[in-house]
């Protein structure tokens, strides 16, 4: 190409990048190379043949804001693009992918969107290739599989999605791997254990899934290993220990099972263990606590029955100890002195006895994080007047539990006061669903904060270490960026536990509905989407719900809000307990140094978050049966207090049973002779039902040879009377209780047809 063409095309580029102030003026001649304008001072020339050619652009951090315009693909002789570090937006040209000469394309940092272009795996030159922090969609192209001269591929803080390509085991060169923070999804390929020289794969806060392949064993120069916050379940393979160069290694936040991976004590360079979050069982092996290099230790979540530390302990160069919840018994041991530069050492959720040893309270700028039976009255003393560090403890397991102290205050001797609890966590007071919901907005950094006015108090257990700032530990969305109910736009977040006491409440069950919504990994303009936040619920001490992942029950769309309702929470001795726990899952912020500077998400406020919590006492309605039962009653109740109205108004007596009179077949009876006919409407003289009522035979009409009163006497008297009485005491026999007493139909023909023949009227008649 000419150096017109280039010049002109070297112009026009400029010219897209947009920054006047850099470039006021983007005409270029075409001695640009052998001029030396400062204009041009972060773009070099080489000459090929006698003749200048542009080979590299350099414009990092120049606060550029417009785009990469195609006609890049003109300056064929191109060997260096760094547009790294600016505000660049729009898509990435396939283009460049013309560019054989180019060796380093760095855009990382930039707004850039759309997708990579496939077209790149033409550049065979290329050595590193620099997408991260931008804004890209879709796969890794396959394609990037031909790039054998490629040394490093940076991809993180991206939304990259798809599975990661296994050509992309075809990269023999490459050392360093970084595709962090996106969402791949699908099993880690077996193909990347032919990376002979990679040093460092990160693979973190993905949504990966699967075992992992034991085929990374064969990475002998492995240094670095990334696994941690995505879906592995698994083992964790044994051909790991042949990597003996490892020096970091991260898995916590996953669903590994399986023994406790003790070959890690083979690594005799390792300095970061991250273990936690996980599933492993058995106890930590001995060895681990002789590692002289081990600066990091985190392990957290095993399945023991309970193991004792052992008393020799060599931590000299240890600056952070995280034995969360690993049921380790027995007494503190004296593995930290005053020579140690530990920093960190949480021990919470363990089952040590004893007291907290001095050596420990004596040392000076110290973050420790302790609960059981470790506490006494004189750490507590030493807690109020110490400013050493910051140590934190929980609360209901202290002698002397200030929960009751605090019930004993509030509530009196009459210690059931109150049926529900309405709380608007992180936010002011509020009405929502028909019930006032109280104020949350205390930024106190306390093991237990009670509110002076209401019957509940909550605890926040923990330390965003890396963001002391106490504001965080309420956070709020724009109201006009939020289409969910104001009772979410606010949550109060906690590092590790976080737990609500109810005081004063009547024993018995209650309905308690907690209220949730991700407004803090939300956002894509900062990655904070990318997160993921999985914690335990605990009520009553009772787990009542595992690995609760907001964002995945309430769908993709920021802001969604989720509710989790549990029945039949049963209080007693006048106190509930509702705890979020964070068991270690989902998103991390590692600590063991970030060679860009930056850590993934720009502020990571990992632990449980809520919104709302709502508890109503639990009043089941009567069943069934006892609801006739009362029924019954009251309308019995009724019928006697209106008879013994009528009674006294004189209204009911004998001698209205002696006058009132019913018509009977053209007949008038009294109410009296009805009821000696009945024997007063007895049971035994029912026959059956009819259209208006019970239907009973008359038992004095028949005894007292009254049965002549049934005819009828519109017959006026002109009828068989003998024939007639013959008849209806046939009738008297049919309707008989016992079954055995009643005649068979034979019988009956059989008597009506003598009846007929005897008193039958002559053909004279």
């Amino acid at each position: 190409m000419s150096k017109y063409l280039a010049a002109e095309a070297l112009s026009r580029f400029l010219w897209s990048l947009r920054n006047s102030k850099l470039f006021g003026a983007t005409d270029v001649s075409d001695s640009f190379c052998e001029e030396k304008y400062d204009l041009y001072y972060k773009i070099n020339c080489t000459s090929i043949d006698n003749t200048w050619h542009i080979t590299a652009i350099s414009l990092s951090s120049v606060h550029l804001d417009g785009y990469i315009d195609p006609v890049v693909k003109n300056l064929t002789y191109l060997e260096i693009l760094d547009l790294s570090r600016n505000d660049l937006e729009g898509p990435i040209p396939h283009e460049l992918g013309s560019l054989s000469h180019l060796t380093d394309l760095d855009l990382a940092f930039n707004k850039l969107t759309g997708s990579i272009p496939p077209s790149l795996g033409n550049l065979k030159s290329l050595t590193k290739l620099a997408f991260s922090y931008n804004q890209l969609t879709g796969p890794i192209p396959e394609l990037l599989g031909n790039l054998k001269m490629l040394e490093a591929l940076y991809l993180f803080n991206n939304f990259l999605n798809g599975s990661i390509p296994p050509s992309l085991g075809n990269l023999s060169s490459l050392e360093l791997m970084y595709l962090a923070y996106n969402r791949l999804s699908g099993s880690i390929p077996v193909e990347l254990g032919e990376l002979g020289k990679l040093e460092r794969l990160d693979l973190k806060d993905n949504e990966l899934n699967g075992s992992l392949p034991k085929e990374l064993g064969k990475l002998s120069n492995l240094r670095t290993l990334y696994l941690s916050s995505n879906y592995f379940t698994g083992n964790l393979p044994e051909e790991y220990q042949n990597i003996t160069t490892m020096e970091s290694f991260h898995v916590a936040g996953n669903y590994l099972t399986g023994p406790f991976p003790k070959f890690v004590v083979k690594w005799v360079n390792l300095l970061f263990l991250d273990l936690g979050g996980n599933n492993f069982e058995d106890e930590l092996p001995p060895e681990i606590f002789t590692m002289t290099n081990l600066q990091t230790l985190r392990v957290s979540d095993l399945n023991h029955t309970g193991f004792q530390l052992q008393k020799s302990i060599n931590l000299t160069n240890m600056y952070t100890l995280v034995l969360r919840n690993c049921n380790i018994i027995g007494q503190i041991p004296p593995f930290i002195s005053a020579e140690n530069s530990m920093s960190l050492l949480d021990l919470s959720f363990n089952k040590f006895t004893g007291v907290i040893p001095d050596y420990i309270l004596n040392l000076e700028a110290l973050d420790m994080f302790l609960s059981g039976d470790v506490i006494n009255q004189t750490t507590l003393r030493w807690i109020n007047n110490s400013l050493r560090g910051n140590l934190q403890f929980i609360v209901n397991q202290i002698t002397g539990n200030p929960l009751y102290q605090i019930m004993d205050n509030r509530c009196g001797r009459e210690k059931s006061k109150y049926d529900s609890l309405f709380i608007n966590a992180g936010g002011e007071r509020i009405k929502f669903d028909q019930n006032d919901f109280d104020e949350d907005t205390s930024t106190l950094l306390t093991t237990l904060y009670e509110n002076s006015t209401k019957p509940w108090a909550y605890s926040c257990f923990g330390d965003f270490l890396w963001s002391p700032d106490s504001t965080n530990y309420i956070q709020n969305i724009n109201p006009g960026e939020a289409y969910v109910p104001e009772i979410y736009f606010k949550a109060r977040v906690c590092p590790q536990s976080l737990t609500y006491y109810g005081f004063c409440l009547h024993n018995g069950n209650y309905n308690v509905k907690l209220y949730f919504a991700e407004i803090v990994f939300a956002k894509e303009e900062n990655y904070s989407r990318l997160g993921k936040r999985v914690f335990d619920i605990y009520i009553q001490g009772n787990p009542v719900r595992r690995d609760l992942n907001i964002k995945a029950k309430a769908g993709s769309t920021p802001n969604n809000e989720w509710i989790e309702n549990f029945t039949d929470i049963s209080v007693h001795d006048n106190l509930l307990e509702i705890r979020l726990f964070w068991a270690g899952k989902g998103s991390i912020l590692h600590d063991d140094g970030d060679p860009f500077g930056l850590n993934g998400l720009p502020v990571l406020l990992n632990g449980p978050i809520i919104s709302a919590i709502s508890v109503t006492r639990n009043i089941k309605p009567l069943p069934i049966a006892w609801i006739v039962v009362a029924s019954v009653l009251t309308a019995l109740l009724l019928l006697v207090l209106v008879l013994a109205f009528m009674w006294r108004m004189g209204c009911l007596g004998d001698r209205e049973l002696r006058v009132t009179k019913v018509e009977l077949r053209g007949q008038s009876y009294t109410i009296k002779q009805v009821k000696d006919a009945t024997r007063n409407f007895s049971p035994k003289n029912k026959i059956g039902k009819g259209r208006f009522g019970m239907i009973y035979k008359a038992c004095v009409l028949h005894s007292g040879q009254m049965l002549l009163n049934l005819v009828d006497t519109n017959l006026c008297g002109d009828y068989d009377k003998k024939q007639a009485l013959k008849i209806l005491d046939l009738a008297i026999k049919c309707i008989n209780l016992s079954p055995t007493l009643r005649p068979t139909m034979l019988e009956i023909v059989s008597e009506l047809e003598q009846i007929s023949n005897v008193n039958a009227p002559s053909p004279s008649a």
